[in-house]
């Protein structure tokens, strides 16, 4: 998972490491590279929600998504979910991917913490440089997708899905090396037959996200957003200035990235037009682990 792609556009330099969400090595690689780069900006694959989310598991020990919550206020708001079919789906597809993601890492003997983005997110606070959350939130994509697909393809998605953890567990009982389900060069591999076999879900999850997850990189590069010294207070850095990004994303959208990047550069396509998420020190002192 050590190989990374560079993209220099004028005195911006961008650095794309590209990671599996499963694989420890993956997590430890990324904080390696923050800590000896010390980039002024780290554009994470993370939505404000799953920043969100991380933050409070930080500050709490745990994430307790009904702790304001009556036990008739939440069987109230089930009953609601069965009124409104789609967002019923929507609900048991994101429930579906984080319980399919959780059980791959336990089983892979992940431990909480050690995960490709919860590193990025704690060595950027400890390298007290800028984050951008470079992601749709992971809610808008799941409805585009349950929107758009046939119940079909709806089906064989969240059937492939659910069925990787299985896969995993024969492999481990057969005793088979099970890396080599979850690594970059099988995502990659398989990359080809999701993009024939779920169309929709494949335009939805990974093109579309690749094209605002380069916009937002390319718009870094030209913005080149900075701290000010002894200040968490932002500045922009003058053309003359060397600018270091590190992007770390998913396995899957390096490729879909990198091209988009060299187009937008060369002029070949216009980058989409943007709002930037950027976190300073009050957003990530809770990361912190070298107080």
């Amino acid at each position: 998972m050590e190989n990374t792609e560079s993209v220099t556009i004028g005195n911006s330099h961008i650095t794309l490491i590209p990671t599996s969400h499963v694989e420890t090595n993956s997590g430890e690689f990324v904080a390696q590279q923050i800590s000896e780069k010390e980039p002024h900006m780290v554009a994470i694959e993370l939505d404000r929600s799953r920043f969100e989310a991380l933050k409070q598991r930080e500050e709490r020990g745990r994430v307790d998504l009904f702790e304001h919550t009556t036990k008739r206020e939440l069987v109230k708001e089930i009953l609601k979910l069965f009124r409104y079919p789609r967002k019923l789906v929507v609900t048991l597809v994101m429930l579906v991917l984080f319980l399919v993601q959780k059980v791959i890492q336990k089983t892979k003997g992940m431990k909480q913490g050690e995960s490709d983005m919860e590193k990025a997110v704690e060595e950027t606070a400890n390298a007290e440089a800028l984050m951008c959350l470079m992601d749709r939130e992971i809610g808008e994509t799941i409805k585009r997708f349950t929107s758009e697909t046939s119940f079909t393809e709806l089906l064989r998605v969240i059937g492939s899905t659910a069925a990787t953890p299985f896969k995993i567990l024969s492999y481990k009982i057969r005793r088979k090396n099970a890396d080599s389900i979850t690594n970059k060069e099988n995502v990659l591999s398989q990359m080809g037959t999701w993009k024939e076999n779920y169309p929709t879900f494949y335009r939805v999850f990974i093109t579309e996200r690749d094209e605002l997850m380069a916009s937002r990189l390319y718009w870094l590069a030209q913005q080149r957003i900075a701290k000010q010294e002894n200040d968490e207070d932002e500045e922009q850095l003058t053309g003359d200035d060397d600018y270091e990004i590190i992007a770390v994303i998913g396995a899957g959208h390096k490729d879909g990235i990198v091209s988009l990047l060299e187009d937008y550069k060369n002029g070949e396509k216009n980058p989409m037009p943007v709002n930037l998420t950027v976190m300073t020190d009050s957003h990530l002192d809770v990361f912190k682990t070298n107080q």
